[in-house]
C-alpha cells in the first residue's frame, strides 16, 4: 500500500480555467495498492473535461490509473467524489445577469407572458417594490397554467392507473393462470407405473 500525491496537470484545453475560474484540488493524494516494481511519483489529474457544473470525479481518476495499481477500499466507496472543483467565473455570473435582465425587460414590454414560459421560477416574481396589477394578473395566469397542467396529469393517471410494475404483475399472474389451467387439461397416466 502506498500514498501517492495527487498532481494537477496544467493545460490550456479548459475554457473555463483559460477564463480565470478559481479551480481547487480537495484531495491531496491517494492511498493506492501496487502489484509492480516500478509505480509513478504522483498520479496526474487532466482537468481538461472538468466543467462548473461536473467537476472531475475520483471514478473517473480511478479509471485512468495504471496497471497493475488500484484504489484501497476506503477510496472505493468515495468514487462520486470530486477530485477537482471549478468555480464559476465572473463572465458566467455576469452573463446570468444579463440574461435575466433582458428577460425580465421583454417581460415588462409584453412581449412574453409568464403563462407561456412554464419554467419561469417564482422568485422572478419578488422584487423590492410593489408588485404592478400586470405583475399580479401574470402571476395569477402562472398559477392557472401550471395547475391546468396537473389537471392534465391527474385525468391522464386516471385513465392508466396502474404503474408498470403492476402491470407486468398482473401479466405474470395471467401468464400463470393460462400454465395452471393448461396442465390440468392435460390427462394424467394411471396406475403409477410407467411402460
Amino acid at each position: 500500500m502506498i500514498y501517492l500525491p495527487l498532481k494537477l496537470q496544467h493545460n490550456y484545453e479548459n475554457k473555463f480555467i483559460n477564463k480565470g475560474a478559481d479551480i481547487a484540488l480537495k484531495y491531496e493524494g491517494l492511498w493506492v495498492y501496487s502489484y509492480n516494481d516500478e509505480y509513478p511519483a504522483a498520479l496526474e489529474v487532466n482537468p481538461t473535461t472538468a466543467t462548473p457544473a461536473r467537476g472531475y470525479k475520483l471514478g473517473e481518476l480511478a479509471n485512468l490509473l495504471p496497471d497493475g495499481i488500484e484504489l484501497h477500499e476506503k477510496h472505493k466507496k468515495e468514487l462520486h467524489n470530486h477530485v477537482i472543483e471549478i468555480g464559476i467565473t465572473k463572465d458566467i455570473e455576469l452573463e446570468k445577469e444579463l440574461e435575466y435582465l433582458e428577460f425580465k425587460k421583454k417581460m415588462k414590454s409584453g412581449e412574453v407572458t409568464y403563462a407561456e414560459d412554464e419554467f419561469v421560477e417564482e422568485d422572478v416574481f419578488e422584487s423590492g417594490d410593489e408588485e404592478t396589477p400586470e405583475e399580479k394578473a401574470a402571476k395569477e395566469a402562472l398559477k392557472a397554467a401550471r395547475e391546468a397542467k396537473k389537471a392534465k396529469m391527474r385525468e391522464e393517471s386516471k385513465k392508466n392507473p396502474k404503474s408498470l410494475k403492476k402491470q407486468v404483475a398482473q401479466m405474470n399472474f395471467k401468464v400463470k393462470e393460462g400454465f395452471l389451467a393448461a396442465t390440468e387439461d392435460t390427462p394424467k397416466k394411471k396406475g403409477g407405473s410407467s411402460e
